[in-house]
């Protein structure tokens, strides 16, 4: 289990950066921000391959470990420089492949996230459904 920082976009969605994002992973048990819980949402999800991750980053040292942006997907663009040479460049095309679907939510759950006034609750398992962005 795992826990992550869902982007709720309450300013409307611009190119890349759209609601239910998944912004940064977990531990369970490590500190979020006020602001995190403010204008994001935190949630409970399973991801066996992040939790080895994060587990094996604590277990070399570091005391709350997060994965930033873990889902986003990047394209990379060659250019060729004069003398043969080139030029690669990453750029992010997808900022988070996986995302919560904050609207499938029950009306009173997504209210609640969706009120930026107020310091949400984590939302657990149960009431979480991750999906899969197409493109």
């Amino acid at each position: 289990m795992i826990e992550a920082c869902i982007s709720l976009r309450h300013n409307g969605e611009t190119l890349l950066k759209k609601r239910g994002d998944i912004l940064c992973v977990k531990l369970p048990g490590s500190p979020w921000g006020s602001m995190e819980k403010k204008f994001h949402t935190i949630i409970e999800m399973e991801d066996a391959v992040l939790e080895a991750a994060l587990i094996a980053m604590r277990n070399n040292g570091e005391t709350h470990p997060v994965i930033s942006n873990p889902y986003s997907v990047y394209e990379d663009v060659q250019t060729d420089l004069p003398e043969g040479k080139k030029f690669v460049q990453r750029n992010l095309t997808v900022r988070s492949s996986k995302y919560l679907d904050v609207d499938a939510l029950p009306d009173k759950e997504k209210a609640d996230v969706l009120d930026s006034t107020k310091t949400k609750e984590k939302i657990t398992l149960d009431k979480v459904e991750i999906k899969e962005r197409v493109k």
